[in-house]
């Protein structure tokens, strides 16, 4: 069994709904929907500018699977979770590089695809339900212990060079005149 199987397996054993159940009954949904996500990452040189390079994915239109499950047991055990898998159809990613602080001196840009990117997530928890008001009508729920885990997998695909300025590219590292010959074939 696959890793993600055996995750949903798990989670789907554990999982949340919008209600809460009598003792000893169980509540599980299944939906197909759709999210919008961004990511902006960025990482600093050891030494140079405060923002070596920069990756930016801006919406990312994903068609999602989600399952949901609750229960509560006789011992007023309660459980839940969430396990959701989705398939990016959509968005741009653009990868940046500067030579300078604040994103000044840009000496590499790239726009790419983002087909194969997808995202998951999985959450769940147990706890106690304690039941509220003259006729047990209202619970109170504190959960013991919980699990929440989110990933996503961006590819970049069919990548476009908008900006590549060599001069800048010298002010960070002047050795990569002799990369870029090296890499050419020029001598």
């Amino acid at each position: 069994m696959s890793r993600f199987a055996s995750a949903l397996v798990l989670v789907l054993s554990l999982m949340p709904s919008g209600h809460l159940l009598a003792k000893g009954k169980t509540d599980v949904s299944l939906m197909l929907g759709y999210r919008q996500d961004s990511l902006d990452w960025n990482i600093q040189a050891s030494t140079g500018p405060n923002i070596l390079s920069e990756l930016t994915w801006r919406d990312l239109k994903t068609y999602q699977l989600r399952g949901d499950f609750i229960s509560v047991n006789t011992r007023n055990i309660y459980f839940r979770g969430m396990a959701s898998y989705g398939w990016v159809q959509s968005g741009e990613n653009q990868d940046s590089d500067y030579a300078g602080n604040n994103r000044t001196l840009e000496f590499s840009r790239s726009v790419n695809d983002v087909d194969g990117s997808r995202v998951m997530d999985f959450k769940g928890g147990v706890g106690f339900q304690f039941p509220l008001g003259d006729s047990n009508q209202h619970y109170f729920v504190p959960l013991i212990i919980g699990l929440s885990y989110h990933n996503q997998h961006l590819k970049m695909t069919d990548g476009r060079q908008k900006v590549a300025n060599l001069a800048n590219a010298l002010i960070y590292d002047p050795n990569i005149a002799s990369l870029l010959t090296a890499v050419n074939g020029k001598r």
